[in-house]
């Protein structure tokens, strides 16, 4: 750094003795297990630079294990937070203020650029100063417990007592507490927390419990920047064993104070800021508690927590386990359950008894197969669906019951396919089942019409139409073959209305039937009056039933086609006799449950008999698009004849229809799911994630796919990082990406030049004729001499798989500073020069730095920064002339090594 000690005039000594006296770091002393020192340190440590420098010193060097950079931080830290008070100049606003000075004293930014610092508050700095004082932190261990008082540990202290040291513990208990308590936000110091305690310093000694801020110690400040990182899935990505152990140590506490404050923070879609807890204020405190042991066994809040964990998309297996009535092998290996159920055929693997486990297509399996058939997912699938608790939280979230099944006669879920593998259907490959699919057609309802003292022969006519969405059919179906619908018409031949007495009647009831099939119009274009003028069918034919001795309006319509057209065909049952809809009101109504009218006529005695019949379409040969298109239009029609007295005649549709549903798919037949094409398989421009399309071998038709987060694996070599990503079948897939520039083995020469560096040139000279008396008049001795300066950064030229850097330099009589420091983040990551003798080689002009030792993660972004000072001096007699000085430097090229 004799660049810049140039630059200050060399005025090293009289600022150390200044700085010294108002903050000057103690020998400290810790109790707990020491920390490695850091590979890197500063090349002089008595040189102190001026207030000005003091942002650019800590940018290049904030990594190193150094007093004088701790110093450095201690100062400006406190005369940052207490300016006004010390400060009595009044020229200035802030300490950024009074003491920047121009581009001359710009610090070098995370990734590699020269910045102002001119308005930044280096306190509360949430960027580069952020990652600065992590570094800084990492590298002296001790720092953060000199900067708290904790117990333990040598407090920071001002020599003179100009600065009490409750005032400066109050300040930097302040600027840690600020950090600690936000760590979304300052998100470099957190990580930068994560490796200074990964291995249990400042946590196992208790010793943050010894100072606190703000009402809280400061255990339960680093309580919420480790929680920040708290992923609660058995394998955690940053925090260490001891660290997982620590935070679970204060979960019960945490749920406690959620609970009791009665805060609901997770909505069903995102969590968010909710009452006076820390759970309620801090989502990695939340997060923390929700996947606990003691926030899973909380009756109070479980299932909140539950459906936070699955909404987040890890560790909901793991959750799961955690309850006490809860013990799964291998649960913990799944985040998405939903993914888990969708992919499971429902095979028992031999939890079940054998005698319960039937083949339905005999090709497809034997019937000892359920052992054989099922994989280690099925059995997962099975011992959840078999524990209550398990199974009441599955259905408590609806991602997962959309895919489980409230019941096992939902169709196209896994526990219909689990019932049809333990439910002998007589291998006839389908099931019947009602849904409510009938409840809401429209036009549907119930329609009443009586003859009040028939004088002779003497009809009344009532009729009703059903429109059905087969949308409705195909939410419920797996894959439906036939769809019936029913109606019920009733007439009653010795009621007594409303004057009592008893008359006789001939009641003639009978069926007028307009079926007109399945339509492809939307409802709005359906005409809907069918009983007066019967549309025309856009596939399927209209049966008009005729029964001798109605009304001649009521003509046969039979057999009407439109086109060519395999219609499916119309079924009409048998009519029984049965009272479903006897009236057990004591009102005397039937009520319609479609739209809640109530149709009511006189008090009622004996009994209402009802007959039904039921229409069958057989929908298995329609395409896809003809059934989510589709409607079913029937019209009914019941036709009551007296000759004397009062008769009624009514008629309605039931609110189920039936669906006989195939049950031989893919998933129930014990098919097997495969990817069928390369292109099947979709990879991420960033390899993090692929898509997998899985076809059943046995029926094309049917696809299923998911998204798969991948792991990336670096080769030992660091030339190559493998992505892997394990199918849900036990498939694996892999990508292999060159982790580097160039092939293993190779190099990239980059020649330096004024075009590709920020800051000085990368060369320099200096040259000076003129004769230097030392001495004046009474000189024995007299020189020449020249010095030259180089100070510049290579920034965005060095890629991940680099695994070392070879600099090529030259310089004259005297190499004074060469100094090389390749960083990411603020952190030195490579180091040579002349401060480090086994990197340069001065026969040859060569610094190597090795960097095989760095992650991918460290090399994306990672910059150089390059000092260095040469130096001529020709010193000779009085009475003698010296030579001229010539004075050069310069790096000329820098070559990769991949």
């Amino acid at each position: 750094m004799k660049l810049i000690k140039a630059r200050f005039g060399r005025i090293f000594a009289s600022i150390f003795l200044i700085f010294l006296i108002l903050i000057s770091p103690l020998p400290q002393i810790s109790i707990t297990a020491q920390a490695a020192n850091s590979t890197y340190t500063l090349e002089n440590e008595s040189f102190i630079p001026s207030r000005s420098f003091y942002p650019y010193y800590i940018s290049i060097y904030s990594s190193c294990k150094s007093n004088l950079i701790k110093g450095i931080w201690e100062r400006v830290l406190y005369e940052e937070n207490n300016y006004s008070s010390y400060n009595n100049k009044g020229t200035y606003g802030t300490w950024a203020q009074e003491y920047y000075t121009g581009a001359a004293v710009n610090y070098i930014s995370s990734n590699g650029a020269s910045t102002s610092w001119q308005n930044i508050n280096f306190s509360t700095n949430s960027g580069d100063f952020d990652i600065f004082l992590g570094n800084t932190l990492e590298a002296n261990p001790e720092m953060l417990g000199e900067m708290l008082g904790l117990r333990g540990y040598t407090a920071v202290s001002s020599k003179t007592g100009q600065y009490s040291q409750a005032s400066l513990l109050d300040t930097y208990r302040k600027v840690i507490y600020e950090k600690l308590a936000s760590p979304e936000k300052y998100k470099s110091f957190a990580k930068s927390m994560v490796s200074l305690t990964k291995y249990g310093k400042y946590l196992s000694d208790g010793a943050l419990s010894s100072a606190a801020y703000n009402g809280k110690t400061f255990d339960y400040w680093m309580l919420c920047t480790l929680a920040y990182f708290y992923e609660g899935d058995g394998s955690e990505t940053y925090l260490s064993q001891k660290q997982v152990a620590w935070l679970e140590n204060y979960a019960p506490t945490l749920v406690n104070e959620y609970v009791g404050s009665g805060a609901t923070s997770f909505n069903g879609v995102n969590w968010i800021p909710s009452g006076t807890s820390l759970a309620g204020k801090y989502k990695p405190i939340y997060n923390l508690i929700a996947r606990s042991s003691a926030g899973v066994n909380n009756s109070a809040k479980n299932k909140e927590f539950f459906n936070y964990v699955v909404s987040s998309g890890t560790g909901a297996g793991t959750w799961l386990n955690r309850h006490n009535s809860i013990n799964i092998a291998r649960l913990n290996n799944f985040d998405n359950l939903t993914n888990l159920f969708a992919f499971s055929d429902g095979w028992c693997g031999g939890l079940c008894a054998n005698v319960t486990c039937h083949s339905h297509t005999a090709t497809c399996y034997k019937l000892d197969n359920c052992k054989s058939m099922a994989n280690s997912n099925d059995l997962i699938c099975v011992q959840l669906h078999r524990n209550p608790t398990a199974d009441d939280f599955l259905k408590s979230n609806q991602s997962i019951l959309n895919v489980y099944g409230a019941d096992a006669n939902q169709s196209d879920t896994w526990q219909f396919r689990h019932r049809v593998k333990h439910t002998n259907y007589s291998n006839s490959g389908s099931e019947t089942k009602s849904i409510r699919a009938a409840e809401y057609a429209d036009g549907a309802g119930i329609r009443v019409k009586m003859i009040e003292d028939a004088d002779g022969q003497e009809w009344e006519y009532v009729k009703t139409t059903a429109v059905i969405d087969l949308a409705k059919v195909l939410a419920n179906s797996n894959a439906p073959q036939t769809v019936s619908v029913t109606f019920f018409y009733e007439g009653n031949p010795n009621s007594d209305f409303d004057d009592h007495d008893t008359k006789t009647g001939d009641i003639h009831t009978t069926w007028l039937s307009n079926v007109d099939g399945i339509y492809s119009e939307t409802p709005n274009e359906y005409y809907r009056d069918i009983g007066e003028n019967p549309p025309m069918a856009v596939f399927d034919r209209a049966i008009w039933e005729w029964v001798s001795g109605a009304d001649s309006r009521y003509a046969t319509y039979s057999n009407i086609y439109n086109g060519n057209v395999n219609y499916p065909t119309l079924y009409t049952g048998p009519e029984n006799v049965v009272d479903t809809f006897r009236n057990e009101h004591s009102s005397g109504t039937i009520q319609n449950q479609r739209n809640h009218k109530v149709y009511e006529w006189n008090d009622m005695e004996g009994s209402t008999h009802a007959s039904f019949r039921t229409y069958t379409f057989n929908i298995s040969n329609l395409t896809k698009a003809q059934l989510e298109q589709g409607y079913i239009a029937v019209t009914s029609a019941s036709l009551c004849h007296a000759t004397s007295g009062d008769e009624y005649c009514a008629i309605g549709l039931f609110h189920y229809i039936t669906i006989e549903d195939k049950i031989n798919d893919c998933d129930i037949n014990g098919h097997q799911w495969k990817v069928k094409n390369n292109s099947d398989v979709v990879w991420a421009n960033d390899y993090s994630s692929v898509n997998i399309t899985y076809t059943c071998d046995k029926k094309i038709s049917e696809r299923r796919t998911c998204t798969i987060k991948t792991t990336p694996y670096k080769s030992s070599d660091g030339k190559t990082i493998t992505y892997r990503a394990a199918g849900l079948f036990g498939d694996n897939y892999t990508r292999v990406k060159n982790s580097s520039a160039g092939s293993s083995g190779t190099t990239k020469t980059i020649n330096l030049s004024s075009n590709n560096v920020e800051g000085t040139s990368p060369t320099d000279s200096d040259s000076s004729d003129s004769t230097v008396w030392p001495g004046g008049a009474k000189s024995s001795t007299v020189y020449k001499q020249a010095t030259s300066n180089i100070c510049f950064r290579i920034r965005n030229q060095i890629p991940a798989g680099t695994q070392k850097l070879q600099f090529y330099y030259y310089s004259s009589e005297n190499l004074r500073e060469l100094n090389i420091e390749v960083l990411s983040n603020g952190k030195i990551i490579g180091q040579g020069g002349l401060t480090k003798p086994t990197t340069i080689d001065k026969v040859n002009g060569i610094v190597t730095i090795t960097l095989s030792n760095n992650s991918d993660e460290d090399l994306n972004g990672c910059y150089v920064n390059i000092t260095g000072e040469a130096h001529t001096f020709h010193e000779v007699p009085v009475g003698t002339t010296p030579s001229r000085a010539d004075s050069k430097i310069g790096i000329t090229k820098m070559v990769l090594y991949f």
